[in-house]
């Protein structure tokens, strides 16, 4: 534990920070025991107060495990037709904390994760949102979630040009700073880039806490991880980006980006034999700043069998 966290569960004894947790689940049976260790480390947080938001979305809930969440004391429960993006509006909407953060049912908060992550937003009123390490888990290995915490640190934007460093259970919000209004053009998908994108284009001040503050978990049952939802899901992230009020140098690096992500949109659909959404993507990728790269690749399609 750092040791602003450990000053902070000193301090916090006679009247811990108040911070609200949400959960966006399926409630399925599957993950019940998940979403149940999801909940504890929650509730086991030391020299805070926080207190879980469940927010059940979907009619593919088990109806058990949601009469035992619903007995469970201190712990705000609703349910929501709609999706992932309606439950985090949903959630956000339900917080009534001076801060708060999120964790997905397959995810855990290491102890002591809170209280490092508040120690930034109590210590300075300005910063609006703190940032914490962790770790992710899963294929067979374990590893860190920001590498090297002093690049992005140092430059919160351009990092993220590399690598996205908002997991979702790995940020925690002033709520003065970040209302409900403020999600109101969230994405359905990518959420979590697309927030840190805009944190860091709108220079909300970020503090950044090289600490293990979570546990996320990279291949859980029935995680959505299948390849093409996720690449065209990037797709139209890279649209959504571009509305952002973000640095000129960093939407050019951003529609390079795109170009390399139509083009493997287009090999994928020609490995499978779909020509002609290869070609579509293809012609797209030729669009975007550097796609001259990918027009000897124009072969491939003319000639499917030649690679």
């Amino acid at each position: 534990m750092t040791d602003t966290a450990e000053s902070l569960l000193t301090t916090a004894a006679a009247s811990p920070p108040r911070i609200d947790v949400i959960i966006r689940t399926l409630a399925e049976a599957r993950r019940a025991d998940s979403l149940r260790r999801a909940i504890r480390s929650i509730r086991n947080q030391q020299g805070v107060t926080a207190r879980p938001i469940v927010v059940v979305n979907g009619d593919r809930f088990d109806p058990v495990l949601v009469t035992e969440l619903r007995a469970m004391p201190e712990i705000r429960l609703v349910r929501i037709p709609g999706g992932l993006r309606d439950s985090m509006l949903e959630g956000r909407r339900l917080v009534d904390a001076p801060f708060f953060a999120f964790l997905d049912d397959d995810d855990v908060l290491l102890p002591g994760g809170l209280a490092a992550r508040l120690g930034p937003l109590l210590a300075d009123p300005t910063v609006d949102l703190s940032v914490g390490n962790g770790w992710e888990v899963g294929h067979g290995r374990r590893v860190m979630a920001i590498p090297d915490m002093p690049a992005v640190r140092s430059d919160p934007l351009n990092a993220l040009l590399s690598a996205n460093w908002l997991h979702n259970c790995a940020g925690t919000f002033r709520a003065a700073a970040f209302p409900l209004s403020w999600l109101d053009d969230l994405i359905d998908e990518y959420e979590w880039t697309w927030i840190a994108f805009k944190s860091a284009g709108e220079g909300r001040r970020i503090a950044f806490v090289d600490a293990m503050t979570f546990l996320y978990t990279a291949d859980s049952p029935g995680s959505a991880s299948k390849q093409e939802r996720w690449m065209r899901w990037e797709d139209r992230l890279y649209g959504h980006l571009r509305d952002l009020p973000l640095p000129a140098p960093v939407h050019a690096a951003l529609r390079r980006r795109h170009g390399a992500a139509l083009h493997a949109l287009s090999d994928l659909f020609r490995r499978r034999g779909a020509l002609g959404l290869a070609w579509r993507y293809h012609l797209c990728s030729l669009m975007k700043p550097g796609g001259v790269r990918y027009l000897a690749y124009s072969r491939r399609l003319l000639l499917p069998t030649a690679g």
